[in-house]
């Protein structure tokens, strides 16, 4: 995965201390900035919610802890990597801190537990204040004039339709989703998010090799249904393909508990209000929707 690449390179450069950075940005297209405690290492200064990455920890759950940890907020989502910057951490070694634009699942409700202070501050108020650094204010920079405007576009996503026939029933295969923050212990589709430079078919091969292990070619699979989430901003695209000759195995166990086969109209009771309505309307012959 892209993550897995910053990591990789970030070691061929020696790098040894490896960081995330979170851009929370607000209603109002204001950042939030947190303050140093002033006996900290760079006491007194203004940073983004920010910390280590764990060992065996990954981007993902090291940014969703650190924000958790530092200000109470939830994180909802990674939208998009911003860039990275290096400095020499407080023990002299070489640290690289890879910065994301993320959205959490509400901005109220803070509480601090490693820092002083903490306020929301527009890009003019960023350039102006000279606590935070110019590594910082850079990456923020970059934030506000290629990928803040992202927020107000829909997320794409692929999701996969695995059928096939069993004793003359059609099936379809679900997976039971957990650690993610999101409908965890409920049923879903396979898939995920569309990633910078992919189209539609590549992400779906992408993601069914993650989440699957299966190897997936283009003419292999189709679009048969779009879902347009309003409030949510996000468009899934449905594909289907045939699973007589596939064999599906966990590659993400840290967010899938359990893959199942299940009849395609009889769903179990906890799979996701989505996938309900998906997959009446595509028995119905209904390729569109919109919550």
């Amino acid at each position: 995965m892209f993550y897995d690449l910053l990591i990789k390179k970030a070691r061929e450069d020696e790098i040894i201390k490896f960081v995330v950075g979170g851009v929370i940005i607000n209603d109002k297209n204001e950042v939030l900035i947190l303050t140093r405690k002033t006996n900290d290492f760079m006491g007194g200064i203004d940073e983004l919610p920010s910390g280590n990455i764990e060992e065996n920890e990954g981007i993902y759950d090291a940014l969703k802890r650190e924000i958790k940890e530092e200000t109470n907020l939830d994180l909802e989502k990674v939208c998009s990597y911003i860039n990275s910057f290096d400095y020499l951490s407080s023990s002299g070694k070489k640290a690289r801190q890879f910065n994301f634009v993320v959205k959490v699942k509400e901005t109220k409700n803070i509480k601090l537990t490693e820092h002083d202070n903490y306020k929301w501050e527009s890009i003019d108020e960023i350039r102006n204040n000279n606590k935070i650094t110019q590594e910082v204010k850079y990456v923020i920079e970059t934030c506000n004039y290629n990928i803040m405007e992202e927020r107000f576009k829909s997320v794409v996503c692929t999701d996969l339709l695995i059928k096939k026939i069993i004793d003359n029933e059609v099936y379809i295969l679900l997976m039971k989703r957990q650690n993610t923050g999101y409908n965890d212990g409920e049923y879903e589709l396979p898939g995920g998010h569309l990633e910078s430079n992919e189209d539609l078919y590549g992400s779906m091969i992408r993601e069914a090799k993650e989440e699957l292990l299966i190897d997936l070619k283009r003419e292999e699979i189709k679009i048969i249904y779009l879902m347009h989430h309003y409030n949510g901003e996000r468009l899934n695209f449905i594909f289907e393909v045939d699973g007589t000759n596939l064999n599906p195995i966990i590659g993400e166990k840290d967010k899938c508990s359990e893959l199942k086969w299940v009849k395609i109209n009889d769903l179990p009771n906890e799979t996701t209000n989505k996938v309900k309505i998906i997959i009446n309307d595509i028995i119905n012959n209904i390729n569109y929707n919109k919550l």
